[in-house]
């Protein structure tokens, strides 16, 4: 997708983000969301090694909060599939963080919108005495937390009938 398509889907969504001034309880949403336009990188994490490079993904982020990220991409990924976000600005690696998809929905051809969960550092985890080890061996996937957070996109109008 080029970055100039993405431009124009971001503007498209902004209509969606007319919800964001509802009070927390109407919108279900733990963290507010704030409209962002911005690049990033995805680093696929799921499959590196050290004998091979990461395969890297630039997006076009669309919001972010405190829990997460809202980003276009031209392809679907995996929900609960692990990556390391570059957040860039002028060409320069601002911050870097782990990140989990949540959520995936195809807005039309070649054109999704993705969620995606910030994590914590496994460096802050392994330093605070957690053995390396278990960091993510006692991960679950959050659909078998029977819970009701299927990672499929909501479209907000239907969140208000909630």
């Amino acid at each position: 997708m080029s970055v100039e398509r993405a431009k124009q889907l971001v503007d498209a969504l902004t209509e969606i983000e007319k919800w964001r001034t509802k009070p927390a309880s109407v919108r279900k949403r733990r963290f507010t969301r704030f409209g962002i336009r911005s690049s990033g990188l995805l680093v696929d994490v799921s499959t590196n090694t050290n004998a091979e490079r990461p395969h890297t993904t630039a997006v076009q982020l669309r919001d972010v909060s405190r829990g997460g990220v809202g980003f276009l991409l031209d392809r679907p990924l995996r929900v609960d599939s692990p990556y390391r976000l570059l957040l860039i600005e002028q060409e320069l690696v601002i911050k870097s963080m782990p990140l989990f998809v949540r959520y995936c929905q195809q807005l039309e051809k070649n054109a999704y919108l993705l969620g995606g969960e910030f994590g914590a550092e496994a460096a802050l985890l392994a330093a605070l005495g957690v053995p390396i080890r278990d960091i993510a061996s006692y991960d679950v996937p959050e659909d078998s937390l029977g819970t009701d957070a299927s990672g499929d996109f909501v479209d907000p109008d239907e969140m208000e009938a909630a």
